[in-house]
C-alpha cells in the first residue's frame, strides 16, 4: 500500500526526467497542457476551467493515499512534460496511464518515463503484468506498448474511439531492443 508519506516521497529519476507524485502545485501547468488534441484518444474531454480540473485532481490524492492509484508528474529539467501513473495498484495487472503534452511529444519522454515507472512498480508492487489500453488510431501509444514488451490481448470500444489492450509483462520491463532498421521492437 502507498501511504501518505510514500506518496510524498515517490521520485524516480532517469537520464533526462524527474518523475514524482502530483501535488496541488502542479495543477496549473497540468491544466494548461490539457488540450482537445491531447485528449482525442482519452475517455474524457479537457476541463473547461482550472476549477473544474481541481475537481478531477482532488480525487487523485485520496486514491493515491489509499494505495489504489499513482498520478505522477513528468518533468524534463523544470519543464512539465506530462503525467504518468497506474490504476488498480492492488490488482495483479495494474493499468497504465500516460500522456505527454503536445509540445513535448516526439522526444522519447513517454518511453523513458514508462520504462522507468514500470520497472520501479514491478519491484515495488510485484504485479504479473501491466494492462496498456490504447486507441486503435493512436499509433505512438501502440508502438510504445510493443517496445516495452506488450502483447496484444484484446479489443474494446469506448464512446470516443475503438481500442486495443496490450499486456506488458512485469518481468523484463525496460528491456528495449533496436531492430536492424533502427526502430525499436520488443525483445521477447
Amino acid at each position: 500500500m502507498v501511504t501518505n508519506q510514500d506518496r510524498a516521497m515517490i521520485g524516480i529519476l532517469t537520464e533526462r526526467l524527474a518523475i514524482r507524485s502530483f501535488d496541488d502545485g502542479d495543477a496549473a501547468e497540468t491544466f494548461a497542457a490539457i488540450t482537445p488534441g491531447l485528449t482525442r484518444f482519452m475517455n474524457w474531454e479537457p476541463p473547461s476551467s482550472l476549477e473544474k480540473f481541481a475537481e478531477v485532481w482532488r480525487c487523485w490524492l485520496p486514491a493515491m493515499s489509499a494505495g489504489s492509484e499513482l498520478h505522477l508528474v513528468i518533468r524534463a529539467g523544470q519543464e512539465f512534460v506530462g503525467i504518468a501513473g497506474l490504476y488498480g495498484l492492488r490488482e495483479d495487472q495494474p493499468e497504465v496511464l500516460l500522456w505527454i503534452k503536445q509540445a513535448a511529444q516526439g522526444n522519447g519522454y513517454g518511453q523513458e518515463a514508462m520504462a522507468a515507472l514500470l520497472a520501479w512498480a514491478s519491484q515495488r508492487f510485484g504485479p504479473s503484468a501491466f494492462r496498456w489500453p490504447a486507441a486503435v488510431d493512436n499509433a505512438p501509444s501502440r508502438r510504445l506498448a510493443r517496445r516495452l514488451g506488450g502483447v496484444l490481448v484484446g479489443t474494446f470500444d469506448r464512446p470516443k474511439y475503438a481500442g486495443v489492450l496490450y499486456r506488458v509483462p512485469a518481468s523484463g520491463v525496460g528491456a528495449i531492443r533496436k531492430a536492424d532498421d533502427g526502430s525499436a521492437e520488443n525483445s521477447n
